[in-house]
């Protein structure tokens, strides 16, 4: 991807001190005491979708995380045809413009022809456009490299969000289809777990559940993205396709977009002061 159309910022060294560096944030605190962690990932009890989240994937069950951080507030919405990275990107305007408004101005700039994005650059011009439009002033940056890395870490604990495109499975969880399932997801938040696991939390246009993926699995599904094949229900459509397919560097493959600034996203923080 050139530089002259997407920001590429390299890769840093190794952090010291992640976790450490994290209690800068600005978010609201909120301390759980022991005596709460008294059901399965009971440490989440105040916010019933992390704790569903953090139950379904198997993940602090009977532990507090060493770390979290999320923006709760940042809701669902369901997409409208193949309109995913469209809605992913909406959610984070919360819903400002719609959907629908955000197509036109798609297909306008040819984008897209039914909502369709597979270029990483793509989504973020227009990302710029619809923020721009609506006088939020965030920072949008490409990233291009595998995404389970300590640049990708710091950003989420230091509050970004990102548009991923990942392949989906059939319970939507990233998985390893060549770029067949390729869907696109914005993940709001952040968990490492007593074994210095690391997760994050999503949401996507195919169900209003948080979902909670380890970064691994998200970023080997994101480098899988080599070829897309339209489902049957998409037969008699045209997609919009970058010139280098999704596996170039105009397409989606071992990129993602990094967004900074987004505000009054209820955000959440749980520094383990222990281990901190």
């Amino acid at each position: 991807m050139s530089a002259g159309n997407c920001s590429i910022v390299p890769v840093p060294p190794s952090p010291q001190g992640i976790l450490k560096k994290s209690k800068e944030c600005r978010y609201n605190r909120r301390i759980l005491t022991n005596s709460e962690l008294q059901s399965d990932c009971g440490w989440a009890y105040q916010i019933p979708e992390v704790q569903r989240a953090s139950s379904l994937a198997h993940v602090c069950i009977k532990s507090k995380p060493k770390y979290f951080c999320i923006k709760i507030g940042i809701q669902a919405i369901l997409q409208n045809g193949p309109t995913c990275g469209l809605t992913a990107l909406n959610m984070l305007t919360d819903g400002i413009p719609a959907t629908q408004d955000i197509l036109e101005l798609a297909k306008r700039k040819r984008f897209t022809n039914h909502g369709e994005i597979f270029s990483v650059k793509y989504l973020k011009e227009l990302a710029q456009l619809v923020f721009d439009s609506i006088n939020y002033p965030v920072s949008i940056e490409c990233f291009a490299g595998e995404l389970n890395c300590d640049r990708i870490k710091t950003e989420l604990m230091n509050g970004a969000c990102l548009l991923v495109a990942y392949d989906s499975d059939f319970n939507h969880a990233p998985c390893l289809k060549n770029g067949h399932k390729a869907h696109w997801t914005v993940i709001i938040g952040c968990l490492i777990d007593d074994q210095n696991k690391f997760y994050v939390f999503g949401r996507h246009g195919k169900t209003k559940n948080l979902a909670l993926w380890s970064l691994g699995a998200l970023s080997d599904s994101n480098a899988n993205l080599n070829e897309y094949t339209a489902p049957h229900r998409y037969d008699e459509y045209s997609f919009q396709m970058p010139v280098d397919g999704i596996a170039g560097e105009n397409g989606l493959k071992n990129q993602c977009i990094i967004i900074n600034g987004i505000k009054n996203a209820g955000d959440f923080i749980f520094p383990n002061d222990e281990k901190l």
